[in-house]
């Protein structure tokens, strides 16, 4: 069992983040690690979800699946207990949901702080979500400030549920 903490903000879907996105930046402190994200729900309920997702890395053309168990303990905080499958298998559970949420996951570095930046598409076109990973001991509520400069956070909505990926599916942003 790991324990996820995390935040997340709402960010505006520019051309400026799109470029930045799209190109590899030779500045010192960043890092671009893009992947295609299919992921759907088999539960979801307030506080608990079982997830199942193929990931396609699009630097090294890898795919791989997962199911993922989650339990919430607070806005931040989520029990989280991921299990590797085999890609037609998950697959084959996708096709069974009625929803899905497709999107693309852009790992950037900043002063040693992970950011993952998620684009969504489809449904969900327009939809730009960043988080940030916490190690346990971390202090969560921590003033941010060093964002990467081409992103522009319109508010933080780490405690928005509507913002959690088990309650986008079937939703539309516009």
């Amino acid at each position: 069992m790991a324990l996820e903490i995390e935040r997340k903000w709402l960010v505006k879907n520019t051309p400026e983040l799109l470029s930045n996105l799209g190109k590899l930046d030779d500045s010192p402190g960043y890092e671009y690690a893009p992947a295609e994200f299919t992921q759907g729900y088999l539960h979801a309920s307030p506080t608990e979800s079982v997830r199942v997702r193929v990931v396609k890395d699009l630097n090294y053309q890898d795919t791989f699946a997962d199911l993922t168990v989650k339990k919430t303990i607070s806005s931040t905080t989520r029990e989280e207990h991921e299990f590797e499958i085999p890609v037609d298998q998950a697959t084959q559970a996708l096709n069974g949901v009625e929803h899905v949420i497709f999107k693309t996951r852009y790992c950037v570095i900043r002063d040693h702080v992970l950011f993952e930046i998620d684009v969504f598409h489809d449904s969900l076109d327009g939809l730009v979500i960043m988080e940030m990973e916490f190690a346990e001991g971390e202090d969560v509520n921590a003033p941010v400030d060093n964002f990467p400069d081409w992103v522009e956070v319109i508010r933080e909505v780490t405690d928005d549920p509507r913002f959690l990926n088990c309650n986008l599916i079937g939703k539309c942003y516009n």
